[in-house]
Parts: structure tokens; C-alpha cells; sequence
């Protein structure tokens, strides 16, 4: 067909209905492609929000989680606080109760301690004057005037003597109790020697480790008391000299 027969065909009616009808249907169909197109990708868009929706509400979630929990540490904190400050003043009266119950008894615990670390034998040696065994009955024993003299006169001998491994113990524990014993019978204190001065047989018993018979006093080995209403000697004080 050529051009003139063409353009004869053109100029029909009803070829031109048809062609228009052709063309209508091709946009018609390109029409629809677009708008799939369109749907798809509102459909990949709303899969995208409700995604992004999920992860923003897990994560709000998680954030009402910690926030829930910070708030239990919180109380957890307080209440741990609170019992701090409740045990810390317990603790500054018990420990008030403590430091009362040292500067009243605390030297009574500490000859008790001295007396039970005696060796056996020592400890049968003094069955005599420490006849109860509680602290309490120690302490009563120990003050007792007629017990002070025989427990000084058994140091003595046990110093002389030269053989008693307790003797240093011995000699500590009985100041503790003398010390007690000037509180209740205060007409008595220590006798005053010095190093130093000089030795004296009226005042003073000489202690069998002295290198000299006589001269100046060098160790106090162990102090006797007086009566100091009228300066009588009850007890001479041990002494090393030279």
C-alpha cells in the first residue's frame, strides 16, 4: 500500500474509529502498568512504616523497661540508705556501750585473760585464793585483802625461786588488781622507788639476778606498797641492783 492509498483509508469513518479505539486501549494498558507500579510500591512503603512502627514501639518498650527498672534501683537505693543511717546509729551506741563497758571493766577482762593463760601447775597454786572461776568471782577473790598479801608473797617466792615461766604474767596481773585494791582501800600506795637510788635493806629486798650485794638500784623487779597514813612499809619493793 502506498501513501496516497493510505491516507484514502485515513479518511474513513470507520477506520478512524478503530484506530482511536487501538490507541485508547494502549493507554489504557499503560495506565494500569503505572498504577501497579504505584501499588507496589505503596505496598513495599506501608510494609517499610509498619517495620519502622515495630522497631520505634520495641524500643519504647525497652525504654518504659529501664525506666521501670532505674526506678526500682532507686527505691532499692534508698531503702539501702535508710538501713545504713538505721545500722550506723545502732552501731555509735553499741559502740558508746562498748567504750563504756572497756573504761569500767576493762582491766578486769585483762587480768581474767592473764589469769586463764597461767600454766596449769601455776593455776593449781593459786587454787587457794582464786577459789571461783567466773570473772565476776576472779575479780572478788583478787580484791580481797588477806588474797592481795598471798598472791604478792607467792610472786616473791616464785622470783626467788627463778623457776616459774608465768612470772611476768604473774607480776602484770597483780598491778591490775592492786590498782583496783588502791581504789577500795585508799590509805595504801606504791612504795616510791626509783632507779637509781640507793639499795637498801630496810626499804628494799634485793632480787636474786643482782650482779651486787649492794649499791645503786638498777630494775624494779617487782613494787611493794605502804600504808601512807603513816609511811609504814607493808610490802618491800623487788629490786635488781648493780
Amino acid at each position: 500500500m502506498n501513501k496516497d492509498e493510505l491516507v484514502e483509508l485515513l479518511k474513513d469513518e470507520d477506520i478512524r474509529d478503530i484506530i482511536k479505539d487501538i490507541v485508547k486501549d494502549n493507554n489504557t494498558r499503560q495506565d494500569n502498568n503505572e498504577i501497579e507500579k504505584l501499588k507496589e510500591e505503596i505496598e513495599v512503603l506501608n510494609r517499610l512504616v509498619e517495620k519502622w512502627k515495630n522497631c520505634f514501639k520495641k524500643e519504647e518498650n525497652k525504654n518504659i523497661s529501664l525506666l521501670s527498672k532505674e526506678k526500682q534501683l532507686e527505691n532499692e537505693i534508698k531503702e539501702c540508705e535508710t538501713k545504713y543511717k538505721k545500722v550506723k546509729e545502732k552501731n555509735k551506741i553499741l559502740n558508746s556501750k562498748v567504750d563504756l563497758y572497756e573504761d569500767n571493766f576493762g582491766d578486769d577482762l585483762k587480768a581474767f585473760d592473764l589469769y586463764q593463760s597461767l600454766n596449769d601447775n601455776t593455776k593449781h597454786s593459786l587454787e587457794g585464793i582464786f577459789r571461783d572461776k567466773s570473772i565476776a568471782g576472779f575479780m572478788a577473790c583478787g580484791l580481797q585483802e588477806n588474797n592481795i598479801h598471798t598472791l604478792w608473797d607467792y610472786i616473791q617466792n616464785e622470783l626467788r625461786d627463778n623457776k616459774n615461766s608465768d612470772i611476768k604474767t604473774l607480776i602484770e596481773m597483780f598491778d591490775i588488781l592492786f590498782a583496783k585494791y588502791l581504789l577500795a582501800y585508799n590509805i595504801f600506795e606504791y612504795q616510791n622507788v626509783n632507779i637509781g637510788d640507793r639499795f637498801d635493806t630496810d626499804d628494799h629486798i634485793r632480787d636474786n639476778s643482782s650482779k651486787l650485794v649492794s649499791g645503786d638500784i638498777s630494775q624494779i623487779v617487782f613494787r611493794g606498797w605502804i600504808n601512807s597514813k603513816n609511811n609504814k612499809i607493808i610490802k618491800k619493793t623487788i629490786v635488781k641492783v648493780g
